[in-house]
């Protein structure tokens, strides 16, 4: 009960005044679509030597000073043509015999954008020498908000 009652103080104690809204009128944003090609992946072994991830660099020009100081960086990678995922995603893959994780994720510096692919293969009888293939073509969406 006592539960209950905190839960619904949590709620009427909102305000309008909790988010803190700004309406700017020099907000710039350009969007720009993006496709890794299966070739374009490159693989980088983990420093323990286990292991590793793979990674593709995406020049983006409009990534400037401003955006990486003041601004937004979104990456969406699409699925499909009617669904896009927003970044960081982990999904889980099976190709009938094995499972295992796959996390897609990204970071940015000023002028372009790191995606990274790292698959999670569970210690198995079943798993013991298996390697998920090399990721395949994959399309994104970048965002910038400046």
């Amino acid at each position: 009960m006592f539960t209950l009652l905190a839960i619904a103080a949590g709620f009427s104690s909102c305000d309008d005044d909790y988010w803190n809204t700004e309406t700017r009128e020099d907000v710039e944003w350009t969007t720009q679509k993006v496709t890794v090609k299966e070739r374009d992946w490159a693989y980088q072994t983990n420093h323990s030597g286990s292991g590793g991830y793979y990674f593709a660099d995406i020049k983006v020009r409009e990534l400037d000073g401003d955006v990486f100081r003041r601004g937004l960086v979104c990456c969406y990678m699409y699925d499909g043509d009617d669904l896009q995922i927003p970044l960081p995603c982990t999904r889980t893959i099976s190709d009938g015999t094995h499972e295992w994780q796959r996390t897609i994720d990204f970071e940015f510096y000023r002028k372009g954008i790191t995606i990274y692919v790292t698959d999670f293969i569970p210690q198995s009888e079943a798993n013991a020498n298996f390697e998920p293939d090399e990721p395949k073509e994959m399309r994104f969406r970048i965002a910038l908000l400046n």
